[in-house]
């Protein structure tokens, strides 16, 4: 990560019943919910991916690929993704209560987040994220607080993810 080249990945997706090899550029760690992840660059399909730390086989560098280095965006990276998961990215709008408010807007929950005061004390939050696993989970565990406006697809993957609890 601090010297930046290419690097060969011998990788164990959690998804896949086989081990793929690949190159990738690193380019951050990143610790998430107790676990470590590498984020990288894959330039075959010009996109960010991130790998969990402990599903590395192998790593060797890749001294056969000539390809100019990537420079990590940071602010990309993340757009993409809500935690670690990453989809594509969705127009999604939420009411917070006016008891959570303050809370709520004193956090960077994802890049793009803006927040709408309303008149009887509420706050609309806009952003554009994936419909990840996680963003649903995040959006359940504050079901107390928070509403879904739109889209209705977020409505009901929460619903049903509710659903299958009970």
């Amino acid at each position: 990560i601090v010297d930046p080249h290419w690097d060969r990945v011998t990788y164990r997706s959690i998804h896949a019943s086989t081990v793929k090899t690949f190159v990738v550029s690193f380019c951050r760690l990143i610790n998430h919910a107790g676990r470590l992840y590498v984020a990288a660059w894959h330039p075959v399909h010009h996109r960010y991916i991130t790998l969990a730390a402990d599903r590395i086989d192998h790593v060797e560098r890749a001294s056969d690929v000539n390809d100019p280095i990537h420079s990590f965006n940071e602010k990309k990276y993340r757009s993409g993704r809500f935690g670690v998961y990453d989809a594509e990215v969705t127009p999604i709008k939420l009411r917070i209560d006016k008891s959570a408010a303050p809370f709520f807007t004193s956090r960077i929950w994802h890049p793009s987040q803006e927040f709408t005061e309303l008149s009887n004390g509420n706050v609309n939050m806009t952003l554009n994220a994936p419909l990840s696993p996680e963003l649903l989970s995040w959006i359940v565990s504050w079901a107390d607080v928070l509403t879904i406006v739109s889209p209705k697809r977020l409505k009901d993957a929460c619903r049903a993810k509710v659903a299958s609890l009970l």
